[in-house]
């Protein structure tokens, strides 16, 4: 009964308000939640009277406690829909009847995906971007069979993982490489996994195969041909040398290793070589048949009483005839007392070589010539440069006026003979002086001096004989002005060339054959080379430079006396050779 009268209450109450809001507010169509939920509402307020009631609304907006059935005054706000079967979902809200439809989703309600039903069963839908979409535009999901390959080509050199039959290379920039099957033989140039049929039979292998624990001895099979030629080694009965070795014909079978079969084989042979017996034959034995011939069997039954004797033999006052001969050969070691003879002379093309101490034979040339000294020298050429300086006054002493620089590693400079003359064109009236040309070896001479005139020294340029090797000087050059390159000079020069130079005098000064009077003074007419090395005679040793050596020519200790002018004249000749 309290139940019933609270029922009236709620509905005479939303009555009172439906008319308030009907006067104050416009109709609506749909209930708005915002209007009629505003406050607090205690939980008795809202709960149905009776059990299976819903919540519904008129047309004008009331709300009030009804039958949850459909009818055609009223809707529920939440209507039976829920009622529905399962995996069904809310279609939209007819505004007519306030009612929400509710239905199974379809794919065309997706706008992604294609109204295209699957063919088959077990398809999956697949992004296709040319089909067209249930908007109506391009770009949709179509059931089809999916299809899983590699992301990247053959050869590609993403990091990514691929999924693809084969792999990647190591050889440069890793790359990835399809599977191949090849019907014929690999060329060595394919990648990745590749597959081939194998022929049957025996296989081709190229290159060298090694094998392991192949044994030290092979036995022999097939026909061995033996003559008598050739080194035999000769051993006794067994390996271990315990039984002494027969030469006495006793020992009618010997033992033999390995398989041998050996067919024309001569009954008897000869033997060289050294033989070691063991306890009971003693000391090294050298055995050789009866003659050098071989056209004698060797004795070994005692019959020959007369043997050969090789080596050494000491004669006491027994009669026969012994063969004396030299035991020392051609440069094979230092002489003793044992020494009968040697070799006269020994005929080479080339200068042979010999060692410090040992006993030699004569050299002689293929043309019979004998070589003494080895002068003149085996040369791969020989030259001469004759030059002079340009006119010059004034010079500081020291100053070069002729280089020569070796550079060779592979050949020796042989200076046979450097000469000089000094010529002067230029007098003074009041002064005079010493005139003096310094020979200098330059040694560290790494790099070439500079300025000047050089001396060309190409093709054929300089030599003594056409046929000889073009000379290897690496620099040479006359001149004033000449710069110092990178040498070493010795502390003192080698030879020299003085000569004093009197006031009024013209003419020849060093190299000078004498001055006479004239009306404006001293000239000297005739002139000499005047050498400051000759070993051309053999009575002096020559210059012999190596790699990076040389000389130098300059003006002596004093300056040049002022108020003259002079130029120098020079000549020199040398060998090269490979050994000297």
């Amino acid at each position: 009964m309290v139940l019933t009268n609270l029922r009236k209450r709620l509905r005479g109450l939303w009555l009172l308000l439906a008319v308030f809001c009907a006067t104050a507010l416009p109709a609506q169509t749909k209930p708005n939640i915002n209007l009629y939920t505003s406050g607090n509402l205690l939980p008795s307020r809202i709960q149905p009277g009776v059990a299976g009631e819903c919540l519904t609304t008129d047309v004008l907006g009331n709300t009030a406690w009804g039958s949850c059935g459909s009818g055609s005054g009223s809707s529920g706000v939440f209507p039976q829909t829920f009622a529905a079967a399962s995996h069904q979902w809310l279609n939209g809200y007819n505004a007519t009847n306030g009612l929400f439809t509710h239905g199974a989703a379809l794919s065309t309600d997706l706008a992604d995906f294609s109204a295209a039903a699957p063919s088959t069963a077990g398809k999956i839908p697949i992004y296709d971007p040319t089909a067209t979409n249930s908007a109506g535009g391009t770009g949709a999901y179509v059931p089809g069979d999916p299809l899983v390959q590699g992301l990247f080509a053959d050869t590609s050199t993403s990091a990514e993982n691929p999924v693809a039959i084969g792999g990647y290379d190591t050889a440069g920039t890793p790359a990835l490489h399809r599977g191949t099957f090849i019907n014929g033989t690999p060329g060595g140039s394919e990648y990745g996994f590749i597959t081939r049929n194998i022929p049957s039979g025996t296989q081709p292998i190229s290159g060298s195969v090694s094998v392991l624990n192949f044994p030290a001895t092979q036995p022999i099979s097939g026909t061995v041909a033996a003559t008598q030629s050739g080194t035999w080694t000769v051993q006794p009965g067994n390996t271990a040398n315990t039984t002494a070795w027969k030469v006495d014909g006793s020992a009618t079978t010997q033992p033999v290793s390995g398989s041998v079969s050996v067919s024309n084989f001569p009954g008897t042979q000869p033997v060289s070589g050294t033989v070691t017996a063991n306890a009971a034959q003693s000391g090294t034995w050298t055995v050789q048949p009866g003659n050098t011939a071989n056209t004698t069997a060797w004795k070994v039954d005692g019959s020959a009483v007369t043997q050969p004797v090789s080596g050494t033999v000491t004669a006491n006052a027994g009669t026969g005839t012994f063969a004396v001969q030299g035991a020392k050969s051609e440069n094979a070691a230092a002489p003793s007392t044992t020494n009968v003879g040697t070799l006269p002379a020994v005929a080479n093309a080339a200068l042979p070589t010999k060692t410090e101490g040992n006993q030699v034979a004569l050299s002689m040339d293929l043309a019979g010539n004998l070589r003494v000294y080895g002068h003149p020298p085996n040369v791969l050429g020989c030259y001469m440069v004759n030059g002079r300086t340009s006119t010059y006054t004034g010079l500081s002493a020291a100053t070069p006026l002729f280089s020569y620089r070796w550079g060779s590693s592979t050949a020796l400079a042989v200076i046979m003979r450097v000469r000089v003359m000094v010529a002067t064109t230029g007098t003074s009236t009041t002064n005079s002086g010493q005139v003096e040309r310094e020979l200098i070896v330059a040694r560290s001479f790494t790099a070439s001096d500079t300025g000047g005139t050089a001396v060309t020294l190409t093709g054929n340029n300089q030599k003594m004989r056409t046929s000889q090797a073009t000379s290897l000087v690496t620099d040479m050059r006359f001149g004033t002005t000449i710069t110092a390159g990178t040498r070493t000079l010795d502390a003192n020069p080698i030879a020299s060339a003085v000569a004093w130079l009197a006031p009024n005098f013209t003419g020849m000064d060093i190299g000078g054959s004498g001055a006479s009077a004239t009306a404006a003074g001293w000239t000297s007419i005739g002139g000499n080379w005047v050498d400051l090395l000759n070993a051309t005679n053999g009575q002096m040793y020559p210059l012999v430079f190596a790699q990076n050596e040389g000389f130098i020519v300059r003006v002596g200790k004093d300056a040049m006396p002022t108020g003259f002018t002079q130029q120098t004249y020079l000549e020199t000749d040398w060998c090269e050779v490979s050994a000297y």
